[in-house]
């Protein structure tokens, strides 16, 4: 049985290892998922926003028309005007307005990499979580080899009158034990396999990953921890407010300024047949004190803008220290698993099932070592999975494509 699971493994991984990466993953996901459709979407809408903000104002051109027709007296001689007119903006005015849009531009940039920053730690918490249920299913394959030989040993041993009936009975639970797991892991493996094929879209869900486990990276330091937190879109909205509420207040305090209004027009008058052209110059001069309001409000806001960025940054700088410190924990507790306690524990087993067969200690005491083992193993495979998730969630595959 271990060996037909271990050929399983070994022959999904000759036959997908150009797909089942994370690397191929995440392009199969950037290509196929609704989420990075619906990012690009939404850069493309503020796009176009953008864009519009630059054109100038379009001039109107009107007509009217007087005396017409009708059964009243007068009606028979019409007179009718054509006209061309223009909003020309204050200086400032257009400019501020493409600042604006441009804001709201970087915005929708950011909002597109937020949601595909979110899309690459999925794609990571799947990947990572589901290749540490392939190494717990072999280790738990290795475990039920063992309660196997151990059954026989014990049944031996027992024939021989070397022990009880209850040592045989002990290592047959253990072995019921682990196929119970072994079983478990397999519903558990092929339910996450077959989440990735959903992510991916491809025709299948992969029969195995390929990756590294234990190739963890060093921990970033802190400095790297708060870029990478600056470049959150959260963090640039943030940012981008304050700059907002500038132009906001920029615009209140020059909301008095009227625009030029100039028309051109031509007019016929069929009464006489005679022709006369038009011109009009328009400005809108306040006659009492406009904008001081819009000003008041915009101060404020302004004012509420900053505030809340400086509590940000005081957040952020907190948020970074925290997780630089738990991502130096993960990476310190590895290195205590893999250079002190794994080894320590391994011999320990392995001193535990030789005191058993020459008959120095009982199956209690070697079930015991072979439990501790297995249970600090299973450990430094979650702590391995989650060290991967926080490094991607600090560096995303955004980021990283070429690293992965």
């Amino acid at each position: 049985m271990k060996i037909c699971y271990l050929s399983l493994f070994l022959s999904a991984g000759a036959a997908l290892a150009e797909e089942a990466t994370l690397p191929a993953i995440w392009q199969a996901v950037q290509a196929r998922h609704p989420a990075a459709r619906v990012a690009e979407a939404s850069w493309l809408a503020t796009e176009g926003d953008w864009h519009q903000a630059r054109t100038w104002n379009n001039p109107e051109f009107s007509f009217e028309g007087e005396n017409l027709g009708g059964d009243f007296s007068g009606t028979d001689t019409a007179e009718w005007t054509l006209s061309l007119s223009q909003v020309i903006e204050w200086p400032g005015r257009r400019s501020r307005r493409i600042r604006s849009a441009r804001l709201d531009r970087a915005d929708g940039e950011w909002e597109s990499k937020s949601m595909m920053r979110n899309l690459a730690i999925d794609v990571s918490r799947s990947f990572y979580g589901t290749l540490a249920l392939q190494e717990k299913m072999k280790l738990n394959l290795d475990a039920v080899e063992q309660a196997k030989a151990f059954v026989r040993m014990a049944e031996l041993r027992v024939k021989a009158g070397k022990s009880t009936v209850l040592e045989s009975n002990k290592a047959q639970v253990e072995l019921a034990r682990h196929e119970l797991q072994r079983e478990a892991n397999e519903r558990e493996l092929s339910s996450a396999l077959e989440h990735i094929g959903r992510m991916t879209d491809w025709a299948s869900p992969p029969r195995a990953l390929i990756g590294v486990l234990h190739d963890a990276p060093a921990p970033p330091d802190r400095a790297a921890v708060t870029e990478a937190l600056k470049s959150t879109a959260a963090y640039a909205f943030k940012q981008a407010e304050v700059k907002r509420r500038k132009l906001a207040l920029l615009d209140a305090s020059r909301a008095w300024i009227p625009d030029l209004v100039l028309a051109a027009g031509f007019r016929q008058n069929d009464a006489d047949d005679t022709q006369s052209y038009l011109g009009q110059v328009g400005l809108e001069f306040p006659l009492w004190n406009r904008g001081m309001g819009q000003k008041i409000a915009a101060t404020a806001r302004l004012h509420r803008a900053e505030s809340e960025q400086a509590l940000t940054d005081q957040e952020l700088q907190t948020e970074a220290m925290k997780r630089s410190a738990h991502l130096r924990l993960q990476w310190q507790t590895i290195q205590r698993y893999q250079d002190e306690l794994l080894p320590l524990l391994s011999k320990h087993a392995e001193q535990a099932e030789r005191s058993y067969r020459e008959g120095w200690s009982g199956y209690l005491e070697y079930l015991e070592a072979r439990r501790d083992y297995r249970e600090q193993k299973a450990s430094h495979i979650n702590t391995l999975k989650d060290y991967h998730i926080e490094y991607l969630s600090i560096r995303p595959l955004t980021e990283t494509n070429d690293e992965n």
